[in-house]
């Protein structure tokens, strides 16, 4: 090993090892570093990850001595710290807050842990944190050390039980037995994990020493604790001694049943504005719209849950008054008690052979306008005389027949008896939709309700009716963390939830909800992204332009802030070919003024990027930046250039691109 000297190193990649044995790789070296209060405060930062202010810092490096005192031990501590090449290039200090976010094992097995990677979670944890380290004599470092070792502890307990339960399912039972028989050892008096040891072991073929597992716990019980083994225990080794088969179910993971408050929640909030708005409008036709996933479709049902329900199709945009013709058939064996569309019935026959016989349909033939006008006027028929109310779902994937049939019942005004609701993904207009909109919107027979994303409150309580539990004990920092993630689109919120029980992620223990993540996060970063979501948010990008595409490569690595001069400048594209596609873009919805509309959406782009293409982006990014940052930082520099070209902001994106050097000099 190398003992590492200040200043003595000159370059990159800096990896820390906080679980046992701890040391620091630097330049692909093993460097093991002195254990000094300045080196454990910044272990202290590289196992938060996030901004801490330093009158934490402070109050933690000296908890015994007064706020002044505290603060002058924090900036020699934080001096004496920088000595190191490897923290000073990635340390960053700003007046009221520290970072050093730097890669380490610990961010690993969380990451592991919130991708429900059990295999990589077990394989990352390798002993306790920091271990071998001596009492620091300060109450607040031992405390928050001991703390965090049980944490720590305790999550890979549960990953190990996992991931063993997994082998075991997927055959691997000899590979199960190993981990079993450790998770045993660390916690001798815990008997469901010699249980499982001693079924492993057993069906890997390993009887003698499932037998002497159980020898061994039985007797230190009766020495110790003057206890026997629980009757299941004594039954299942009573199995294994007269050799018999075991049930092959006992080996097997319950399927999670995912709560039916996660699939369908009874009660809609945070839509009180829309639906008001529907109930009051007075036009014929009263559309939602608003991007998928927001609750377009289910808003209206709650409202109008005896309306007759059409949904159009994907696929189908160019089958003739599909939604209809599609209820007709399906309601077939209820034709005769429609007595309204008698007169009509050889009309209806044309488009729907099922309904007529031959002489049926070879009646008196009509020209094509007075045929048109005939089957509109039966379709009417059928629709109104099935409710009074009437909703089409997904209308961008109308086809123009539809359309037209729509705007006729419209425009039959008083004579109309069925009131025409309807919903559609903004982001996805097209030709036909669009014309029908104007007509509408032209003759002021048309009331749009827009239908967005939740806001964090109304997210909040989402969350505390799933659970069963009164708001005030609704999980607030998880809720924002689904907020963030998701833009408040219910869809996704909900997704994310069914994905995190699925895995494992979470789950809901006597009504209790727990993440193996709540005591090692600071905010759920490390959970995985559920994979429908990103098909979804994959679906939208495929839609896109060639440079549309491209530009949003570099807008997802860049975040927020961007505009058409800096993407085209790091995109190779014309500052005009940029501004369409910005415009493209926020025409799907993708991004606004703000940046983009949903992290999941820039989460999802910038997963998709190889890690050579996101780090070549970073250091464009930070050089295209940093050669303006002169002007910016003006008096006159406007706040929104300031922010974009913040020097601490372009220093992220050097450290992101490994140029340290480059970091070092703006940090």
């Amino acid at each position: 090993m190398t003992q590492l000297k200040p200043k003595d190193i000159t370059e990159t990649d800096v990896y820390i090892r906080l679980l046992e044995p701890s040391y620091i790789s630097y330049q692909n070296e093993r460097i093991e570093y002195p254990i000094t209060k300045p080196v454990l405060l910044i272990m202290y930062l590289a196992y938060q990850q996030n901004w801490l202010s330093r009158d934490v810092l402070a109050t933690f490096v000296r908890p015994d001595t007064d706020t002044a005192t505290a603060r002058q031990t924090l900036r020699q501590h934080l001096a004496r710290a920088r000595k190191f090449k490897w923290v000073s290039e990635s340390l960053e200090v700003e007046k009221s807050r520290i970072r050093w976010q730097v890669a380490s094992d610990v961010q690993d097995f969380r990451n592991a842990i919130g991708k429900a990677d059990w295999a990589n979670a077990v394989a990352c944890y390798s002993g306790p944190l920091l271990a071998g380290l001596a009492s620091q004599e300060s109450p607040t470092f031992d405390a928050w050390l001991i703390a965090e070792r049980a944490s720590l502890h305790n999550a890979w307990r549960k990953a190990a039980r996992k991931h063993a339960e997994d082998l075991s399912n997927g055959g691997h039972q000899e590979d199960a037995a190993l981990l079993y028989k450790k998770l045993w050892q660390d916690d001798p008096l815990a008997e469901d994990s010699l249980q499982a040891y001693i079924r492993a072991s057993y069906l890997a073929g390993q009887r003698d020493e499932a037998l002497e597992a159980f020898d061994s716990f039985a007797t230190m019980l009766k020495d110790e604790l003057e206890l026997t083994p629980l009757e299941d225990t004594q039954q299942l080794i009573a199995t294994i001694r007269r050799a018999e088969q075991l049930n092959p179910e006992v080996t097997q993971t319950q399927k999670v049943d995912i709560p039916l408050s996660v699939l369908r929640p009874t009660v809609l909030v945070g839509r009180d504005v829309e639906q008001q708005a529907i109930v009051d409008s007075k036009t014929p036709v009263t559309l939602v719209y608003g991007e998928a996933g927001t609750g377009k479709s289910r808003l209206l049902n709650s409202i109008f849950p005896d309306a007759l329900y059409l949904k159009c199709l994907e696929g189908l945009e160019h089958v003739p008054y599909y939604p209809i013709v599609a209820y007709i058939r399906k309601n077939l064996a209820n034709i005769d008690s429609w007595p309204a569309l008698a007169s009509f019935k050889t009309d209806l026959a044309r488009l729907i052979p099922e309904l007529g016989s031959d002489d049926l349909l070879e009646g008196e033939e009509l020209d094509n306008e007075t045929a048109k006008s005939r089957l509109l006027e039966a379709l009417a028929i059928v629709l109104s005389s099935q409710a009074d109310k009437l909703i089409i779902d997904d209308l961008q994937w109308a086809d123009a027949a539809t359309f037209e049939l729509l705007h006729f019942l419209a425009n039959k005004n008083t004579e109309t008896i069925v009131k025409l609701y309807g919903a559609y993904r903004d982001n996805e207009v097209g030709l036909k939709l669009e014309t029908f909109l104007e007509g509408m919107r032209s003759g002021k027979m048309v009331t749009l309700v827009e239908v967005g994303g939740l806001e964090p409150s109304s997210l909040t309580s989402l969350m505390a009716t799933i659970m069963q539990v009164p708001l005030e004990q609704a999980p607030v920092q998880f809720s924002q963390w689904l907020f963030d993630k998701s833009g408040g689109n219910p869809f996704f919120a909900l997704e994310t939830l069914k994905t995190l029980l699925e895995t494992r992620s979470l789950s809901i223990t006597d009504g209790i909800w727990q993440s193996d993540l709540d005591s090692l996060s600071q905010n759920y970063d490390e959970l995985a992204l559920p994979p429908v979501v990103l098909q979804m948010v994959e679906r939208r990008i495929k839609t896109l332009s060639d440079e549309t595409r491209r530009v949003l490569s570099v807008a997802c690595v860049m975040q927020t802030g961007f505009n058409a001069t800096v993407l085209s400048k790091i995109s190779a594209l014309s500052e005009w070919a940029t501004s369409e596609a910005l415009a493209e873009a926020e025409s799907k919805d993708i991004i606004d003024i703000d940046g983009f509309k949903h992290d999941l959406t820039r989460q999802a782009l910038y997963s998709s990027l190889p890690e050579s293409q996101r780090r070549f982006i970073h250091k464009s990014i930070a050089d295209v930046l940093s050669s303006s940052l002169t002007s910016v930082l003006s008096p006159k520099a406007n706040s929104k250039d300031y922010t974009l070209k913040d020097p601490l902001i372009i220093a992220e994106h050097y450290l992101q691109a490994k140029d340290y050097e480059q970091a070092a000099k703006l940090l």
